[in-house]
């Protein structure tokens, strides 16, 4: 059972290869969609802004590196 502003999982895109790290924080910013936040291979946070609709908008963002050390993100 669904509960009010949950989305069904569904696939979007393909090439999610390089990430180590894929998680949500909810509504990173501020703008009242879920987003998600990548850790690449190098360290790299990427912030994928969400849409509502289990989309992306625009183009991802770097919002930090020298992650690569780090082995849990809360």
């Amino acid at each position: 059972m669904l509960l009010p502003r949950q989305v069904r999982p569904k696939e979007n895109g393909s090439g999610w290869t390089d990430p180590t790290i894929v998680f949500s924080p909810g509504d990173f910013t501020g703008d009242g969609y879920t987003d998600v936040i990548t850790r690449a291979t190098d360290g790299i946070l990427w912030l994928y802004r969400g849409d509502g609709t289990g989309n992306f908008v625009g183009a991802r963002k770097k919002i930090g590196d020298g992650w690569n050390t780090i082995t849990k993100i809360t």
